[in-house]
């Protein structure tokens, strides 16, 4: 009799706690107001290594057991062949609609998939990556960034799908849209700073090698220019300015900009050392590292 009793007290206590958290541990409260979140520690994510399952298969009770959380605010994943499904789930704490921006902040990826709810309750598909011309982002950014509307009190789950060749390090955010211009405001004036005194630096070289007609001059600039060029690489600057229509060179720019610049510090610095009169052995070792560097880029 006490048996039986203290297991129906056990079972009505599974209830409360269960029906609790339907009531409040719904997934993301996301609140107006609030700068942003970061998203990693509350999304769930599942690694499809043979790249098949669909959007609909993902959401079957089989394979949405599968989803695990990570504890990471950026879940890395390194290299793999895999495709990365992403699910989160959000709720408007507001009574009213709100707006916030989804931020993938890794520039380097491939394809995504973004499926959201519409006014209707259906999926909407929504597609990104660097592998598609600069134009057909939703913003005119250098990362990846996708509008979500919720309306007053809406739950929603999303879910996201990622393939990349390079090293996949989920960076999601969601911002509130005048916050992320503030940042993004931030951002781009101290990457404006950087780009301005390498101008200079480059300019001045330059008027140097004009001048002096020394070889020196001309190979620091080329050093100097490829190696500020990878560096603004990785905030997906160049594939807004200087590449836009080439997917190409979205996947493989930072390869082989990495490569030349590489080739270039051995030039110089065969030059500045005199390597053919001071070390002949060396000089032909460093040869041999320019040889590498090239075959590196054409195999990339």
């Amino acid at each position: 009799m006490i048996s039986s009793e203290l297991s129906n007290n056990n079972g009505l206590l599974v209830a409360v706690l269960l029906l609790l958290y339907s009531i409040h541990g719904w997934g993301l409260d996301v609140t107006p107001g609030y700068y942003g979140y970061t998203l990693g520690e509350h999304a769930y994510d599942l690694e499809d290594r043979t790249q098949q399952l669909t959007f609909d298969q993902v959401r079957s009770p089989s394979i949405a057991s599968q989803f695990k959380g990570r504890e990471s605010a950026y879940p890395s994943f390194a290299y793999t062949d895999a495709a990365v499904w992403g699910r989160l789930e959000l709720n408007n704490t507001a009574n009213e609609k709100i707006t916030w921006l989804l931020r993938f902040a890794n520039p380097f990826v491939d394809q995504i998939e973004l499926y959201v709810e519409d006014a209707q309750g259906q999926y909407v598909r929504r597609t990104g990556g660097d592998s598609y011309p600069f134009s057909h982002r939703e913003y005119l950014l250098p990362n990846f960034v996708y509008r979500i509307d919720l309306a007053p009190t809406q739950r929603t789950t999303l879910y996201f799908r990622i393939t990349t060749t390079e090293s996949l390090i989920l960076f999601p955010q969601l911002w509130e849209p005048d916050r992320l211009s503030e940042y993004l405001y931030e951002v781009t004036l101290i990457e404006g700073i950087y780009a301005g005194i390498v101008m200079i630096m480059l300019v001045y070289n330059l008027f140097l090698f004009l001048t002096l007609r020394d070889r020196g001059y001309l190979y620091y600039v080329l050093f100097l220019g490829l190696t500020s060029l990878y560096v603004l690489a990785d905030s997906g600057l160049p594939a807004r300015y200087l590449w836009p229509d080439s997917p190409w060179m979205n996947n493989q720019g930072t390869f082989v900009i990495s490569g030349l610049s590489s080739i270039m510090a051995v030039v110089f610095s065969q030059n500045f050392l005199k390597t053919t009169i001071q070390a002949p052995r060396l000089h032909w070792l460093l040869h041999g590292f320019s040889a590498l560097y090239g075959l590196a880029i054409l195999i990339s």
